[in-house]
């Protein structure tokens, strides 16, 4: 982010999907005329641009607040990259009514640092998340066959 201008990075190199490829591609956005050294914050934006192997691109987990006393006003945020448990279970936009805990999944993460630094070292820690979720689903489509067992009535 020091060097001023957006950039992407494909978790997968490949550029078309192929049979069996599990890639996401993102896309960072931030503040361009960020004051270095001043203390106000600083805005970072992820958006995912393209997937392979995957049902969407909504891999960020989200949380939403219960709406507040005075103002009515419901807040979520986000809190990572989901699981591949999460990608199975979690509805994409909203949480479902009631449900526990109030979670849902997004194709963006939108957060405000302190720093360029702790933006850098955020975006960092969210591409090694992606890079997980993509080995354990990669890994997944691999699966061993184990000797059968038969059960039968007693």
């Amino acid at each position: 982010m020091s060097n001023g201008s957006a950039s992407s990075l494909s978790v997968s190199s490949s550029a078309a999907c192929e049979l069996g490829e599990v890639s996401v591609r993102i896309q960072k956005s931030f503040h361009s005329d960020y004051p270095v050294g001043s203390g106000y914050g600083f805005r970072m934006r992820i958006d995912v641009q393209s997937v392979c192997g995957l049902a969407d691109a909504y891999i960020f987990r989200y949380y939403q607040r219960p709406a507040e006393a005075v103002t009515g006003l419901i807040k979520s945020y986000t809190s990572g990259v989901c699981s591949w448990p999460d990608l199975e279970h979690l509805p994409i936009g909203e949480p479902v009514d009631n449900a526990l805990p109030q979670a849902f999944r997004m194709n963006y993460t939108d957060m405000v640092f302190s720093s360029v630094h702790v933006a850098d070292e955020a975006y960092a820690a969210i591409v090694e998340d992606i890079q997980g979720l993509v080995n354990a689903i990669s890994a997944g489509a691999a699966l061993t066959v184990d000797d059968p067992v038969e059960i039968a009535g007693e």
